[in-house]
């Protein structure tokens, strides 16, 4: 070999020695039993080195993530070619005790050398969830009476994080997408919840100052009526946080720096025991007419027709007005008492029970009642009695009287209908006269040849076929429909077939890699009938592995949707953005063809898997 051959390759197997370097990253020096820290070792100019391995500590469990990330960076200036590769491991240390605690040691060899970290001291604070997170209940009336409609509404505070390292500060609408809501149980908050995810919104947060601390507050409600004295039963009301515990900077794509989350922690808050209590109702002062309304009322009533003669039906109608402040529930409001003694023993009115009808604050009752006697005037006021809550005391709304005209009724006594039939049997010549003949029908009638006939049906093929066609016309109509009924209420199908197409257009719309990621959050939410926004990257690819992706589309997607959530926490710039978009196009391609599976379950409850 040459000299000069040999004197250059050795000059590049120096400087590539001398290029290579490793750094050790802890994300934080302060943490909480339980919780992960998180250190980062980067090997710059990465060749054939093992993974690290860390020191045994009594303090600490410590595990290794084996998929270390890999960026290989190269650029061309003056036809001049330079390159650079970087692997880096996330080593996870978990205190298993508070104090102030030394990070063990973390080893890396290759090449003949060996790297390790420094050794450094952390504080370690014991867990207390309610440092972060905290729930709290509030109710309009604050001491409400049972029966009595309630603005019921969850807080959830929550701290928000501040990377003092990095001068960076989560605001509320990254903090709210840090909630678990595999592990939060909304209790009677549930439909509410269920609501607003389906439709794609969420609880706004605000900022308040509380003993001196700042918090985000999230406020959630809905109407509550208390049905038993004591304190009221919300279920179970249990919110989960994966509360940052940490920020690194790293690098993106094109190897600029960025910022994500480093490690999060499991913070959970509950509501054991509620101490808002429902004030029983008194029994002092109750009407006998009292069925459980409790608010503020008005009766208002109305009957047609107005002129009628005894016997004759008269349709009252009774509308119950609510005039609570707040509204209350009427699907469960009881009449007013509508029988002959209410209505003073003048009218005759059926005992069945009366089902009302519902039409924003008011609920009407129909009943029917006849009048027993000429000399009826009006229909007495309508009674309702009902608790009102602002005055602590019962109280009772009565309707106007409605005048009615009542007129005696025709009536034929006994001896007009038998001088009636006198009159007839003595010849009057508007009476029908009858004779009797012998031999029944035979002596009406003659027989005919048409009369002696056999007139009976004789069934054939015509005949069968006239009888069965319109049977099973109707069948096949009735399966059709189904089957588009079917077809049209399956909204899961729906977004099956529309879910690649959706995809695509967003895709090529999305301005940065934030949208294109959201698009394909999108995508695998539709396939799998998923509300929108309630995946994540790791159930994502879970998903993606269940309907047949294999390791490399796994790692692809793994990989793509990580780049697009450090995005929301630090943009990416001087990004080619068509070609993001053509790489994501490629996997959708490929997410396309494999064999999604649709939850049967309801779309708020978590995959089994």
């Amino acid at each position: 070999m040459p000299r000069w051959i040999a004197l250059l390759m050795s000059v590049a197997f120096c400087s590539a020695s001398l290029a290579q370097s490793v750094e050790f990253r802890l994300n934080d020096r302060a943490g909480w039993v339980g919780s992960p820290l998180i250190m980062e070792v980067e090997v710059n100019g990465a060749g054939n080195e093992g993974a690290p391995t860390v020191a045994a500590s009594e303090d600490f469990e410590s595990k290794i993530d084996p998929t270390p990330r890999r960026m290989e960076w190269r650029q061309s200036i003056n036809g001049r070619a330079t390159s650079r590769s970087t692997l880096t491991y996330r080593v996870e240390f978990i205190p298993k005790r508070d104090g102030p605690l030394q990070i063990p040691i973390v080893e890396l060899k290759g090449g003949g050398k060996t790297w390790r970290s420094t050794a450094e001291i952390v504080t370690i604070a014991k867990s207390t969830a309610s440092e972060s997170l905290r729930l709290e209940i509030q109710t309009v009336p604050p001491s409400p009476w049972v029966g009595q409609s309630v603005e019921l509404t969850l807080r959830i505070l929550v701290r928000p994080f501040t990377s003092a390292q990095h001068g960076v500060t989560l605001d509320e609408g990254q903090m709210w997408r840090l909630i678990d809501e595999a592990a939060c149980t909304w209790g009677v908050l549930e439909a509410r919840r269920r609501e607003l995810m389906q439709t794609n919104r969420r609880p706004v947060g605000h900022e308040e100052i509380i003993d001196g601390q700042k918090w985000l507050v999230f406020e959630l409600g809905k109407p509550f009526i208390p049905t038993a004295p004591g304190p009221m039963d919300l279920g179970d009301l249990r919110v989960a946080w994966n509360y940052p515990t940490g920020i690194t900077v790293g690098r993106d794509f094109f190897g600029s720096p960025e910022l994500s989350l480093s490690g999060v922690r499991t913070v959970t808050a509950s509501i054991p025991s509620v101490r808002v209590k429902a004030r029983a109702l008194p029994d002092a002062g109750k009407p006998a007419s009292f069925r459980g309304a409790v608010g503020e009322f008005e009766v208002r009533t109305s009957a047609r027709p107005s002129e009628v003669a005894v016997g004759d039906p008269i349709t009252l109608s009774v509308a119950i007005v609510d005039l609570s402040k707040g509204g209350n529930e009427l699907t469960t409001l009881q009449p007013p008492p509508i029988d002959q003694a209410s209505l003073g023993g003048a009218f005759r009115v059926p005992t069945d029970p009366l089902a009302g009808t519902v039409d924003g604050s008011v609920k009407s009752f129909t009943q029917t009642i006849r009048p027993t006697s000429a000399d009826l005037k009006q229909i007495p006021p309508i009674e309702f009695s009902y608790f009102d809550p602002t005055k602590g005391a019962y109280a009772t709304a009565r309707s106007q009287p409605i005048p009615i005209r009542v007129s005696p009724s025709e009536l034929l006594a006994g001896h007009q209908i038998e001088r009636s039939v006198s009159s007839a049997v003595a010849g009057n010549n508007s009476a029908t006269t009858l004779t009797e003949v012998e031999g029944g029908l035979v002596a009406n009638a003659a027989p005919t040849e048409e009369l002696l006939e056999d007139q009976r049906l004789v069934f054939g093929a015509g005949t069968v076929a006239l009888f069965a066609l319109p049977p099973l016309c109707a069948l096949a109509a009735l399966l059709l429909r189904s089957h588009r009924d079917r077809r049209g209420s399956d909204m899961g199908r729906e977004r099956v077939r529309l879910s690649t197409r959706k995809a695509a257009a967003a895709i090529a719309a999305a301005p940065d890699v934030a949208g294109i990621n959201a698009a394909l959050y999108t995508f695998v939410a539709d396939r799998t009938s998923h509300a929108i926004g309630t995946i994540t990257r790791s159930q994502a690819v879970h998903l993606a592995q269940q309907a047949g992706a294999d390791a490399t589309l796994c790692d692809a997607l793994l990989h793509f949707l990580a780049q697009g959530e450090r995005a929301v926490f630090a943009p990416l710039h001087n990004q080619a953005n068509s070609s993001l978009q053509l790489e994501a196009q490629a996997l959708l391609v490929q997410l396309d063809r494999l064999q999604w599976k649709r939850r049967v379950a309801d779309v708020l409850e978590e995959d089994a898997a």
